[in-house]
């Protein structure tokens, strides 16, 4: 809404892609890409992100508190169902090696294609996630998920700008691009309130 406000006769259309492409690949102008820029392309860090586990609260209704610090945190992900992100950047091998348990068995769970599947199943109450809180911002502050641990591990750059090679882009291309760097600042929805 805050860019239809700002920018009333531009119209947007989104598209999710898992493959990574840019935007002359995908015939846009502008693509956000989770994760790294190449090196061949035109592109600004958008902003950084953070992950944490994250499950519904009629999940653990039944289960221990999660008030506990990191040992009822590693407690619940030992005996609940894990859900796993296919994104390379947001994989619980991260989490595992930083916060724990070191034996955290990460063979099985579902694995979903896409961040917003894997927020969803975690809402139905599947299992556990692992989330960008960048993402999961919405459910958390809906009480649709909680977040177990208070930890995170930081995603630097999580998120990057690519633009067209050659600059050709059109101007309504140009003025998106403006707008989300602003946003995306201390003020915007960007680093500043990922952990």
């Amino acid at each position: 809404p805050a860019l239809a406000e700002a920018h009333p006769k531009i119209e947007v259309s989104v598209l999710a892609e898992q493959r990574v492409r840019g935007p002359e690949e995908e015939g846009c102008d502008i693509t956000i890409r989770m994760g790294a820029a190449r090196k061949d392309e035109r592109a600004e860090p958008l902003m950084d992100d953070a992950l944490t586990p994250v499950a519904s609260p009629r999940l653990l209704e039944h289960k221990r508190s999660t008030k506990g610090g990191r040992a009822a945190c590693n407690a619940l992900l030992r005996n609940l169902p894990l859900l796993h992100d296919r994104d390379p950047n947001a994989g619980w091998d991260r989490w595992s090696a930083v916060y724990g348990p070191k034996d955290l068995d990460l063979s099985h769970g579902p694995r979903f294609a896409s961040s917003d599947l894997l927020l969803r199943a975690a809402e139905q109450g599947q299992g556990i996630a692992l989330a960008r809180l960048q993402l999961a911002q919405e459910s958390l502050l809906s009480g649709a998920l909680v977040r177990l641990s208070e930890n995170a591990v930081s995603l630097k750059d999580a998120y990057h700008l690519i633009g067209l090679s050659d600059r050709r882009g059109r101007s309504a291309g140009s003025a998106v691009w403006d707008w989300l760097l602003k946003e995306a600042g201390p003020a915007g929805f960007g680093p500043s309130q990922t952990a």
